[in-house]
Formats: structure tokens, C-alpha cells, sequence
């Protein structure tokens, strides 16, 4: 007797497919402008809480604030969508080396980073080094905030393909006679 074997069709999630990589990526882009939204309002509300003591604090103006600020971390979270993109398509599709250069960038981004700081405080005081050093801290928070995100669904998704197979391959061989051998 045979085993009945399913036929391989892809999910309609797979990694490759055109659909779950609009909705990952898109989801991944949401929840690193709820996660920065929800450190700004923690960063911020020391501030809140002297201005409501003063009775000087403006609702309307702290909600400004937060729109201005939520509009900037979307425009940058649509800048780091492509290089999360690229670097999560050399992965998938690449060999071990492009694996490990791309597993290895976010640490060259956190090294430049770290010598940007050195160099503004040993070579240079322009505000123009100041501003790239600040816009490559805010690029990492949202890299290192997007990147596990993406790769969190990437493992959600593998989990539950390999669960539905598995159902799917009980459910074919449940309830059939099993074959002795004489």
C-alpha cells in the first residue's frame, strides 16, 4: 500500500509570494511607527507632566507635535523599507557569504555610528555632522525596530505552513486501513 502524497502547491502565504511580502513588509512598517510613537510619548511625558503642574500645557499643540513627529518616522520607515527588502532578498536568495554581509550591516551601521560620534567630538563641531550622525541613529532605531519584525513573521509564517502540512497530511491518512506485511 501507498502512501497518499499531497501535491506540493505553494501557500498563499509564502515567503516569495508577492501578496505575503506587501502585507509583511507593510505590517513590519506599522509596528515600527507604533513602537517609536510609543517611545516618544515615553520619552515626552516627563515633559507632559511639567507642563500640566504650570497649566501651561496645549493639547493642541502637543498633538502637532506628535503628528509632526509620526510623520517623520513614517517618511523614514518607507527609507529603510527598500534596504530591509534588498537585504532580506539577498538572504533568501543569496549564499552564505551574502548572508553574512547582510547579517553584518547593522552592525557596520551601529561601528559608523560609534566612530561618527568620535569624530564629532575629536575632529569637527559642524552642525551638518551633528545632523548625519543623528539621521543614522534614527535610521538604526528603525532598522533594528523593522528588521526582527520582518524576520518574526518570516518564522510565523514557516510555523504555520509546517503545522497546516502536517494537518493536512494527518487528515489524508486518518481512517485508512493500515497494511500488514506477511
Amino acid at each position: 500500500m501507498s502512501v497518499q502524497v499531497l501535491a506540493e502547491e505553494p501557500p498563499a502565504f509564502a515567503p516569495r509570494s508577492g501578496l505575503w511580502l506587501f502585507v509583511r513588509h507593510l505590517l513590519a512598517a506599522t509596528v515600527t511607527v507604533v513602537v517609536v510613537m510609543a517611545l516618544w510619548a515615553v520619552v515626552s511625558a516627563p515633559f507632559v507632566a511639567v507642563f500640566l503642574i504650570d497649566d501651561s500645557f496645549s493639547v493642541s499643540e502637543y498633538a502637532g507635535a506628535a503628528l509632526w513627529v509620526a510623520g517623520w518616522v513614517c517618511l523614514a520607515t518607507l527609507a529603510v523599507m527598500p534596504v530591509a527588502l534588498g537585504l532580506e532578498r539577498i538572504v533568501l536568495r543569496g549564499g552564505r557569504g551574502w548572508t553574512v554581509t547582510a547579517a553584518i550591516l547593522p552592525v557596520a551601521l551601529c561601528v559608523g555610528i560609534a566612530a561618527g560620534v568620535v569624530a564629532l567630538f575629536k575632529l569637527t563641531d559642524a552642525p551638518g555632522a551633528y545632523h548625519a550622525v543623528a539621521l543614522a541613529v534614527f535610521g538604526m532605531l528603525l532598522l533594528v525596530i523593522y528588521w526582527p519584525t520582518v524576520w518574526a513573521l518570516n518564522l510565523a509564517s514557516y510555523v504555520l505552513r509546517r503545522v497546516r502540512r502536517a494537518w493536512r497530511l494527518r487528515r489524508a491518512t486518518v481512517g485508512r486501513p493500515v497494511a500488514t506485511v506477511r
